[in-house]
């Protein structure tokens, strides 16, 4: 049976202004990230989270192999 992901799990993260933060991202929400400046927005959005979806586009699309 495949694993269904209903949301995105960040644990520990570290970018920039970002010090171990740990949170779940649900899948079909709006989402809004606000914070004072310099609190780490940039690099939650841009930094982790693209890099996660980068990561399960690529899972999904190749099966996780590499080329």
């Amino acid at each position: 049976m495949e694993k269904v992901i209903r949301e995105i799990v960040i644990k520990g993260a570290h970018e920039n202004n970002l010090k171990d933060v740990s949170l779940r991202i649900p899948h079909y929400r709006l989402i809004v990230v606000t914070g004072v400046s310099g609190s780490g927005k940039t690099s939650l959005v841009y930094d982790v989270l693209s890099a996660e979806g980068q990561r399960l586009f690529y899972e999904n699309f190749t099966g996780g192999r590499h080329s």
